[in-house]
């Protein structure tokens, strides 16, 4: 995982290197929000562990409809047991993430996200009834997400994003992990995402 993501990020860090076209539309924003999670191949079904979103991107125009959209930041995903399920079940998963996006405008007041996210453990700690007991030795350091959204325009300057993201491979696909079913990351945000600067 770790050599398919080094390539890609020196083919980002290349193409900002050499950007220049619509360099006075670049924008920055400040990310607030939600996530509502679950781990896929666990025994709790359902978008149960809520988390926070904060962070900031970089919005570079490549035409006037279509925007290349690099992120960062700290996202807390995992997994809980439902109400209806009465086995006490709780899952951290606390990430950096570095999503890069295309943006396509729609029209003025919406559009659609797709990319891919390389994301980076911070800790993983579960609890089944007895305290949360550290376990990030048994996932991967780094995993890859695909995601894909919805952004509506509230003001100008202000929009609410709704986005889906599941990992692409196994979190746990390390060698001498201690768990033997393979897990995946799912997980529902909603953000506000707040323009700083615009010269349209």
């Amino acid at each position: 995982m770790k050599k398919a993501i080094i390539p890609f990020w020196a083919l980002t860090a290349l193409f900002f290197l050499s950007y220049n076209t619509y360099a006075q539309s670049i924008s920055g924003k400040l990310i607030g929000g939600i996530n509502a999670g679950q781990v896929d191949g666990d025994d709790y079904s359902g978008f149960d562990k809520p988390g926070l979103i904060l962070g900031a991107a970089v919005a570079f125009p490549l035409s006037k409809k279509i925007f290349l959209q690099p992120e960062v930041f700290y996202s807390q995903k995992g997994a809980k047991n439902s109400e209806n399920n009465p086995a006490y079940f709780r899952w951290r998963l606390n990430y950096i993430e570095t999503p890069v996006v295309f943006h396509f405008r729609i029209v003025k007041r919406f559009g659609i996200d797709a990319g891919i996210s390389p994301n980076f453990l911070l800790e993983s700690k579960m609890d089944l009834g007895t305290g949360y007991d550290d376990n990030t030795k048994d996932f991967d350091k780094v995993n890859l997400c695909f995601l894909g959204g919805l952004e509506f325009r509230i003001v100008r300057g202000l929009d609410l994003n709704l986005r889906y993201s599941r990992s692409v491979m196994p979190i746990n696909s390390k060698e001498g992990s201690s768990y033997s079913r393979k897990f995946y990351t799912s997980t529902l945000s909603l953000s506000l995402r707040l323009t700083l600067n615009k010269v349209e």
